[in-house]
Order: C-alpha cells, then structure tokens, then sequence
C-alpha cells in the first residue's frame, strides 16, 4: 500500500548537539524527514549539518537558494564533510518560542546503484517577525550523497550550539505502491 510509515520520532527533554536515527531498514523506497527545530545559539538563524553513516568525507555535493523579505542569493557547492542547510533551525535570539520548519526527503536511500538524493528545506522565523516581514528567512536545497551504500544512519547536527530542548524530528518511510 502506497503512503507514509513513521519509522521513529525524537523529541529532545534537553539540548543536543545532534540527533540521529540509526538501524533504517533497507525496505522502503525513499525517506522524508521533518523538524521542528531551534537552536540554544544566539543568534536569528542556526545552521544544521546532515551526515548519513558516519560519513564526514568530501562526498556532497548541492546547489541552494535562500531567500528572505529583503533578497535571494544561491549556492552551489561540491565536494563537503555534510549536507547542510535543510534542517536549519531558529536560534536563540529570534521570536521567543518560535521553530523552525524543515523537510528532506531522501530519494532511493536504499539503492546500491544510484547515489542517493536529496531535496529539502527550511523556514525559519527570525527576531522581529512579527513586526518586520524581512525576517523571515527560507531555503531550498537539492543534491546528492555521492555513495552507493545503503542508508541505515542520519545525522542531524546543529551547526551552531546545541538543538534546543523540544527540538523534533520524525522520520518516515515513503513507498510508491
């Protein structure tokens, strides 16, 4: 039957550097990760970095584009120790009680013959949201884990500080039929 399965949920009782969901079962068809997230740094914006199992070598690749009330700019980049930007969550010194809202889905994770890709983003909102709509701060990444293993692990580090306490992601399964 085609739709979502929850494969596992994590909501933090205290801060943490990093989340992780370990031991995904190769019997699904893609992934779809989604956070409610912030971060204890002071700042607006904290930034996230995805590893999938273990792997900190040059092996992603992505393009980016981030916008806000007052712009756009994009990014392309090759051959980093993460996949960052997807799960960027607020930080401690935006909008008292706000999160972040974040996706990735993670494409064929199971192949063995393909890369394995992905497409996400996050919005987040920043210190004077409610008064200034410049704050308001979005991305769109797309790209690969250029590796033909499996997934069976992700990472989800704050890249600033630690996630914050109530920080959520859940992870779920995606099959087409």
């Amino acid at each position: 039957m085609a739709g979502f399965e929850i494969i596992n949920h994590t909501e933090l009782g205290s801060a943490a550097s990093s989340v992780s969901f370990s031991s995904i079962p190769a019997t699904y068809q893609h992934l779809y990760l989604v956070g409610s997230v912030r971060s204890t740094h002071d700042n607006n914006v904290t930034g996230s970095a995805i590893t999938i199992n273990d792997d900190s070598g040059s092996n992603y690749t992505l393009s980016v584009i981030f916008t806000t009330g007052s712009g756009m700019n994009a990014s392309e980049e090759t051959g980093r120790s993460n996949f960052p930007y997807a799960m960027d969550g607020v930080g401690g010194s935006a909008v008292a009680n706000a999160f972040a809202t974040t996706e990735l889905f993670l494409l064929n994770y199971a192949s063995t013959s393909m890369y394995t890709g992905m497409i996400g983003g996050a919005s987040v909102t920043t210190a004077e949201a409610y008064v200034d709509e410049t704050v308001y701060a979005q991305n769109v990444v797309h790209g690969h884990w250029e590796s033909t293993a499996a997934v069976n692990k992700i990472t989800i580090a704050s890249g600033s500080s630690n996630w914050a306490q109530y920080t959520a992601f859940t992870l779920y399964s995606l099959n087409a039929a």
